[in-house]
């Protein structure tokens, strides 16, 4: 019977530490899921969690060099002592293994890390937060990269031009 209960106890206890709030933060407040940045823009996205347990997580950059590009490692606040390991490239280029904190030296609730991108390309770049199984998708932020302003206001002169070229 107090095998029961112990089992019991600890598979009740498990999935509470396993649910908690990680997700993706941009430039320090919870990301939204999708984002439109003017190309050569560089943005800082971090961790950010509710709870002070520590965790191991992936962050991945789909097809990294085309779209966009990590500049640097994940980083941790200024202050911090909880300890922050980095695996850069784990498995393949654009994804990093990042354990935050141990048993003995809990992170702060908040945001725990930062690392920062920078847009290269037109078109949409996609950043995904797994978990510590590389499966199961915690977070995910869609950028979607557009010319600037002036780039397109040039294109749109240098068809009109054209046009009218055509038509003389």
């Amino acid at each position: 019977m107090k095998r029961i209960v112990v089992i019991s106890i600890l598979l009740g206890i498990i999935p509470i530490c396993a649910q908690a709030a990680i997700g993706l933060a941009l430039d320090g407040n919870p990301a939204p899921g999708e984002l439109d940045l003017a190309l050569s823009s560089i943005i800082s996205i971090g961790g950010i969690s509710s709870d002070s347990s520590p965790y191991t997580v992936f962050l991945e950059l789909e097809d990294p060099g085309t779209k966009g590009e990590w500049i640097g490692e994940p980083i941790k606040p200024p202050g911090e002592v909880w300890p922050l390991e980095v695996v850069p490239d784990y498995g393949y280029s654009g994804i990093f293994m990042i354990t935050v904190g141990s048993i003995i030296e809990p992170p702060t609730p908040g945001l725990q890390w930062e690392v920062d991108f920078h847009c290269l390309a037109t078109g949409d770049a996609y950043i995904n937060l797994y978990a510590d199984d590389q499966y199961t998708l915690l977070d995910s932020i869609t950028i979607h990269q557009v010319p600037e302003p002036m780039s397109v206001l040039l294109l749109g002169i240098g068809g009109l031009l054209l046009r009218r070229r055509k038509s003389a």
